[in-house]
């Protein structure tokens, strides 16, 4: 069932506690997720106890982080959180990716670290 909705959520969002659930993500790791910029609410909770709600698109995003969760362990979503959250904020043709740190970059370099396309 999903959560009623309050002042200024429209029909078809979905709120933090039936995101997780739909996600298999825990609640704390869809706080998180959107703390880190990596799930983007459309109506931000204020203060404690407040619920975010998000956009039926957001439920894919969470979606994917929740089986690369349960299939690969939560160090490597981390990593996979930190590639999409660098996608989205900046306009960067690549991400360069070493020992856990994402970079956007406008090319790869001859520098043996792994670059992943963002735009075609």
């Amino acid at each position: 069932m999903a959560e009623p909705a309050g002042p200024g959520v429209t029909a078809g969002e979905v709120g933090s506690v039936e995101l997780a659930r739909l996600s298999g993500l825990s609640y704390r790791q869809v706080e998180r997720w959107t703390a880190e910029r990596v799930l983007k609410p459309s109506v931000h909770g204020k203060g404690s106890g407040s619920r975010h709600q998000y956009p039926c698109s957001e439920g894919a995003v969470a979606a994917v982080l929740g089986r690369y969760n349960r299939a690969v362990g939560p160090s490597e979503v981390r990593l996979l959180a930190r590639i999409a959250a660098t996608i989205r904020t900046g306009d960067a043709r690549w991400v360069r990716i070493t020992a856990g740190t994402v970079t956007p970059v406008d090319m790869p370099a001859a520098d043996g670290a792994v670059y992943l396309s963002v735009r075609p």
